[in-house]
Protein backbone atom coordinates (compact mmCIF):
# COMPACT_ATOMS: atom_id res chain seq x y z
CA UNK A 1 0.00 0.00 0.00
CA UNK A 2 2.89 2.35 0.37
CA UNK A 3 2.64 3.12 -3.45
CA UNK A 4 -0.59 3.15 -3.46
CA UNK A 5 -1.18 5.67 -0.96
CA UNK A 6 1.72 7.56 -2.17
CA UNK A 7 -0.37 8.10 -5.68
CA UNK A 8 -3.56 8.96 -4.17
CA UNK A 9 -2.08 11.46 -1.42
CA UNK A 10 0.22 12.64 -4.46
CA UNK A 11 -2.42 13.53 -6.54
CA UNK A 12 -4.04 15.67 -3.99
CA UNK A 13 -0.61 17.32 -2.52
CA UNK A 14 0.05 17.94 -6.18
CA UNK A 15 -3.82 19.42 -6.28
CA UNK A 16 -2.87 21.69 -3.28
CA UNK A 17 0.82 23.00 -4.38
CA UNK A 18 -0.03 23.64 -7.84
CA UNK A 19 -2.57 26.11 -6.85
CA UNK A 20 0.12 28.07 -5.61
CA UNK A 21 0.90 29.31 -8.95
CA UNK A 22 -2.05 28.32 -11.06
CA UNK A 23 -2.90 30.77 -14.00
CA UNK A 24 0.83 32.65 -13.38
CA UNK A 25 3.71 32.99 -15.29
CA UNK A 26 7.34 30.39 -14.51
CA UNK A 27 9.06 31.49 -11.36
CA UNK A 28 13.07 30.99 -10.22
CA UNK A 29 13.46 28.60 -7.73
CA UNK A 30 14.84 31.01 -5.24
CA UNK A 31 11.32 32.67 -6.32
CA UNK A 32 8.84 29.79 -5.40
CA UNK A 33 7.93 29.37 -1.73
CA UNK A 34 7.03 25.46 -0.98
CA UNK A 35 4.86 26.25 1.88
CA UNK A 36 1.25 24.95 1.57
CA UNK A 37 -0.83 27.00 3.82
CA UNK A 38 -4.30 25.94 2.14
CA UNK A 39 -5.13 22.42 2.85
CA UNK A 40 -8.48 22.45 0.61
CA UNK A 41 -8.49 20.45 -2.86
CA UNK A 42 -9.85 21.29 -5.88
CA UNK A 43 -12.41 19.58 -8.70
CA UNK A 44 -9.43 17.20 -9.48
CA UNK A 45 -9.09 15.80 -5.89
CA UNK A 46 -12.93 15.62 -5.45
CA UNK A 47 -13.71 14.14 -8.86
CA UNK A 48 -10.59 11.43 -8.50
CA UNK A 49 -12.71 10.54 -5.05
CA UNK A 50 -15.49 9.99 -6.88
CA UNK A 51 -14.23 7.46 -8.84
CA UNK A 52 -12.55 5.79 -6.34
CA UNK A 53 -15.52 5.72 -4.05
CA UNK A 54 -17.77 4.64 -7.02
CA UNK A 55 -14.91 1.89 -7.97
CA UNK A 56 -14.88 0.84 -4.53
CA UNK A 57 -18.55 0.49 -4.37
CA UNK A 58 -19.27 -0.78 -7.34
CA UNK A 59 -16.28 -3.45 -6.93
CA UNK A 60 -15.27 -1.89 -10.48
CA UNK A 61 -15.98 0.64 -13.28
CA UNK A 62 -20.33 1.14 -13.39
CA UNK A 63 -20.77 3.98 -15.28
CA UNK A 64 -24.41 4.34 -13.58
CA UNK A 65 -22.80 4.68 -10.41
CA UNK A 66 -20.19 7.17 -11.12
CA UNK A 67 -22.86 9.30 -12.80
CA UNK A 68 -24.51 9.22 -9.93
CA UNK A 69 -21.15 10.01 -7.85
CA UNK A 70 -20.61 12.93 -10.72
CA UNK A 71 -24.25 14.64 -10.23
CA UNK A 72 -23.74 14.64 -6.56
CA UNK A 73 -20.37 16.86 -6.96
CA UNK A 74 -21.85 18.68 -9.02
CA UNK A 75 -24.69 19.61 -7.60
CA UNK A 76 -22.52 20.74 -4.69
CA UNK A 77 -21.73 23.86 -6.97
CA UNK A 78 -18.13 23.53 -7.88
CA UNK A 79 -16.61 26.93 -8.50
CA UNK A 80 -13.83 25.61 -10.88
CA UNK A 81 -15.33 22.91 -12.93
CA UNK A 82 -14.49 22.96 -16.32
CA UNK A 83 -17.23 23.31 -19.63
CA UNK A 84 -16.64 19.99 -20.60
CA UNK A 85 -17.69 18.16 -17.03
CA UNK A 86 -20.21 20.56 -17.06
CA UNK A 87 -21.98 19.91 -19.76
CA UNK A 88 -21.28 16.43 -19.35
CA UNK A 89 -22.45 16.19 -15.57
CA UNK A 90 -25.65 18.03 -16.57
CA UNK A 91 -26.25 16.00 -19.02
CA UNK A 92 -26.12 12.77 -16.68
CA UNK A 93 -28.44 15.00 -13.84
CA UNK A 94 -31.37 15.00 -16.32
CA UNK A 95 -30.87 11.44 -17.14
CA UNK A 96 -28.80 10.66 -19.97
CA UNK A 97 -26.84 7.76 -20.05
CA UNK A 98 -23.75 8.40 -18.66
CA UNK A 99 -22.15 6.82 -22.11
CA UNK A 100 -23.72 9.54 -23.99
CA UNK A 101 -22.52 12.60 -22.07
CA UNK A 102 -19.30 12.81 -23.44
CA UNK A 103 -17.98 15.77 -25.56
CA UNK A 104 -15.03 16.12 -28.26
CA UNK A 105 -12.33 17.78 -26.42
CA UNK A 106 -8.50 17.99 -25.96
CA UNK A 107 -9.06 19.21 -22.37
CA UNK A 108 -7.19 17.46 -19.36
CA UNK A 109 -10.01 16.38 -16.64
CA UNK A 110 -10.65 12.90 -17.47
CA UNK A 111 -6.86 12.49 -17.36
CA UNK A 112 -6.47 14.54 -13.72
CA UNK A 113 -9.57 11.76 -12.14
CA UNK A 114 -8.19 8.35 -13.63
CA UNK A 115 -6.10 7.46 -11.58
CA UNK A 116 -7.55 5.18 -8.90
CA UNK A 117 -8.34 2.66 -11.95
CA UNK A 118 -4.67 1.28 -11.78
CA UNK A 119 -5.65 -0.70 -8.57
CA UNK A 120 -8.68 -1.93 -10.05
CA UNK A 121 -8.08 -3.46 -13.82
CA UNK A 122 -5.94 -6.12 -14.63
CA UNK A 123 -3.85 -5.47 -17.66
CA UNK A 124 -5.56 -7.04 -20.29
CA UNK A 125 -8.68 -5.05 -18.65
CA UNK A 126 -7.09 -1.54 -18.28
CA UNK A 127 -7.21 -0.16 -21.60
CA UNK A 128 -11.23 -0.79 -21.94
CA UNK A 129 -11.92 0.51 -18.89
CA UNK A 130 -9.96 3.61 -19.07
CA UNK A 131 -11.68 4.25 -22.55
CA UNK A 132 -14.87 4.45 -21.21
CA UNK A 133 -14.33 6.41 -18.13
CA UNK A 134 -13.09 8.98 -20.17
CA UNK A 135 -15.71 8.94 -22.47
CA UNK A 136 -17.76 9.68 -20.00
CA UNK A 137 -16.76 13.60 -20.33
CA UNK A 138 -14.29 13.50 -22.93
CA UNK A 139 -14.00 11.91 -26.10
CA UNK A 140 -11.44 12.90 -28.26
CA UNK A 141 -9.10 10.47 -29.25
CA UNK A 142 -6.13 12.40 -27.62
CA UNK A 143 -7.73 12.07 -24.31
CA UNK A 144 -8.21 8.79 -24.35
CA UNK A 145 -4.67 7.23 -25.44
CA UNK A 146 -3.01 9.89 -22.57
CA UNK A 147 -5.38 8.37 -19.86
CA UNK A 148 -4.58 4.81 -20.95
CA UNK A 149 -0.69 5.08 -20.94
CA UNK A 150 -1.05 7.14 -17.89
CA UNK A 151 -2.62 4.54 -16.11
CA UNK A 152 -0.16 2.29 -17.62
CA UNK A 153 2.75 4.00 -16.59
CA UNK A 154 1.11 3.60 -12.78
CA UNK A 155 0.87 0.51 -12.87
CA UNK A 156 4.41 -0.05 -13.46
CA UNK A 157 5.55 2.56 -11.21
CA UNK A 158 2.93 0.68 -8.73
CA UNK A 159 5.45 -2.62 -9.38
CA UNK A 160 8.32 -0.67 -8.70
CA UNK A 161 9.77 -0.07 -12.35
CA UNK A 162 12.72 1.60 -13.37
CA UNK A 163 11.75 5.15 -14.53
CA UNK A 164 13.57 4.97 -17.80
CA UNK A 165 12.01 1.47 -18.46
CA UNK A 166 8.27 2.88 -17.60
CA UNK A 167 8.88 5.87 -19.87
CA UNK A 168 10.43 3.66 -22.72
CA UNK A 169 7.22 1.16 -22.14
CA UNK A 170 5.00 3.92 -22.67
CA UNK A 171 6.69 5.32 -25.68
CA UNK A 172 6.50 1.95 -27.14
CA UNK A 173 2.75 1.78 -26.75
CA UNK A 174 2.08 5.27 -27.81
CA UNK A 175 3.46 4.33 -31.08
CA UNK A 176 0.99 1.96 -31.73
CA UNK A 177 -2.05 4.05 -30.86
CA UNK A 178 -1.27 7.67 -31.87
CA UNK A 179 1.39 9.21 -32.96
CA UNK A 180 1.29 12.63 -31.56
CA UNK A 181 1.61 10.97 -28.57
CA UNK A 182 4.30 8.94 -29.31
CA UNK A 183 6.40 12.01 -31.08
CA UNK A 184 5.61 14.41 -27.65
CA UNK A 185 6.93 10.85 -25.28
CA UNK A 186 9.73 10.53 -27.62
CA UNK A 187 10.85 14.25 -27.03
CA UNK A 188 10.94 14.36 -23.07
CA UNK A 189 14.57 13.07 -22.83
CA UNK A 190 15.93 16.31 -24.60
CA UNK A 191 13.27 18.54 -23.35
CA UNK A 192 14.71 21.34 -20.91
CA UNK A 193 12.25 22.95 -18.31
CA UNK A 194 11.98 26.55 -19.90
CA UNK A 195 10.53 24.85 -23.49
CA UNK A 196 8.35 22.32 -21.16
CA UNK A 197 4.25 22.88 -21.68
CA UNK A 198 1.95 23.08 -18.39
CA UNK A 199 -1.31 24.23 -20.15
CA UNK A 200 -4.70 22.73 -19.78
CA UNK A 201 -4.42 20.69 -23.03
CA UNK A 202 -4.22 17.04 -22.24
CA UNK A 203 -1.32 16.31 -24.13
CA UNK A 204 0.44 18.87 -22.07
CA UNK A 205 -0.57 18.10 -18.82
CA UNK A 206 0.11 14.16 -19.80
CA UNK A 207 3.84 14.99 -21.04
CA UNK A 208 4.65 17.27 -17.86
CA UNK A 209 4.20 14.00 -15.41
CA UNK A 210 6.58 12.49 -17.55
CA UNK A 211 9.39 15.04 -17.72
CA UNK A 212 8.91 15.71 -14.28
CA UNK A 213 9.58 12.17 -13.12
CA UNK A 214 12.15 11.68 -15.56
CA UNK A 215 13.95 14.75 -14.68
CA UNK A 216 14.38 14.63 -11.13
CA UNK A 217 15.54 12.74 -8.39
CA UNK A 218 12.95 12.77 -5.66
CA UNK A 219 8.70 13.34 -5.28
CA UNK A 220 9.60 17.10 -3.90
CA UNK A 221 11.73 17.89 -6.89
CA UNK A 222 9.48 16.51 -9.18
CA UNK A 223 6.51 18.32 -7.96
CA UNK A 224 7.90 21.65 -7.36
CA UNK A 225 9.63 21.94 -10.76
CA UNK A 226 6.29 21.60 -12.20
CA UNK A 227 4.55 23.80 -10.06
CA UNK A 228 6.67 26.85 -10.63
CA UNK A 229 6.11 26.83 -14.27
CA UNK A 230 2.74 28.33 -13.94
CA UNK A 231 -0.06 28.44 -16.53
CA UNK A 232 -2.48 25.18 -15.46
CA UNK A 233 0.30 24.41 -12.62
CA UNK A 234 -2.71 22.91 -10.46
CA UNK A 235 -3.56 20.30 -12.81
CA UNK A 236 0.28 19.28 -13.61
CA UNK A 237 1.20 18.90 -10.76
CA UNK A 238 -1.32 16.96 -9.78
CA UNK A 239 -0.63 14.61 -12.36
CA UNK A 240 2.58 14.89 -11.42
CA UNK A 241 1.77 13.92 -7.49
CA UNK A 242 0.16 10.71 -8.89
CA UNK A 243 2.89 9.38 -11.14
CA UNK A 244 6.08 10.56 -8.39
CA UNK A 245 4.06 9.54 -5.78
CA UNK A 246 3.04 5.93 -7.27
CA UNK A 247 6.51 5.47 -8.18
CA UNK A 248 8.79 6.79 -4.64
CA UNK A 249 5.93 6.11 -2.68
CA UNK A 250 3.96 8.08 0.62
CA UNK A 251 7.26 7.89 2.65
CA UNK A 252 8.57 10.07 -0.01
CA UNK A 253 6.40 13.07 0.52
CA UNK A 254 7.40 16.00 2.82
CA UNK A 255 5.84 16.11 6.05
CA UNK A 256 4.87 19.60 5.88
CA UNK A 257 2.92 18.57 2.80
CA UNK A 258 0.82 15.97 4.73
CA UNK A 259 -0.30 18.47 7.56
CA UNK A 260 -4.13 17.97 7.73
CA UNK A 261 -4.34 15.93 4.50
CA UNK A 262 -7.18 13.31 5.74
CA UNK A 263 -9.12 13.41 2.57
CA UNK A 264 -8.48 9.60 1.54
CA UNK A 265 -7.84 7.99 4.67
CA UNK A 266 -10.98 5.89 5.02
CA UNK A 267 -10.92 5.04 1.18
CA UNK A 268 -7.50 3.87 1.90
CA UNK A 269 -8.61 2.12 4.71
CA UNK A 270 -11.46 0.23 2.03
CA UNK A 271 -8.46 -0.32 -0.61
CA UNK A 272 -6.60 -2.28 1.63
CA UNK A 273 -9.34 -4.44 2.58
CA UNK A 274 -10.23 -5.14 -0.74
CA UNK A 275 -6.06 -6.49 -1.09
CA UNK A 276 -6.06 -4.78 -4.03
CA UNK A 277 -2.50 -4.72 -3.55
CA UNK A 278 -1.89 -7.99 -3.85
CA UNK A 279 -4.12 -8.16 -7.10
CA UNK A 280 -2.37 -5.33 -8.11
CA UNK A 281 1.15 -7.22 -7.80
CA UNK A 282 -0.02 -10.62 -9.05
CA UNK A 283 -2.81 -10.18 -11.70
CA UNK A 284 -2.43 -6.98 -13.39
CA UNK A 285 1.44 -6.56 -13.69
CA UNK A 286 3.16 -10.11 -14.46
Amino acid sequence: MEKAQGMLIGLHVGDLLGGLMEGSGPKLPEEFQSDINDFTGSEITALTLCVLRSLIKSDGLDVKNLGKEFVTFFDSGPKSLGNTESSAFYSMKIGLDPRECGLVSGGNGSLLRCSPLALFYAKKDLEKASYLQTSLTHTGEVCKICDFLFLMALQMALKGMDKKAILKKTTERAKQLHLLVYDALLKIPDLNWFDLETSCYVLDTFTSAFWALLKTESFEEALISIARKGDDSRACTALTGALCGAYYGISSIPGRWLKEIEVFEDLISQVRKKKLENFLIEDNLK
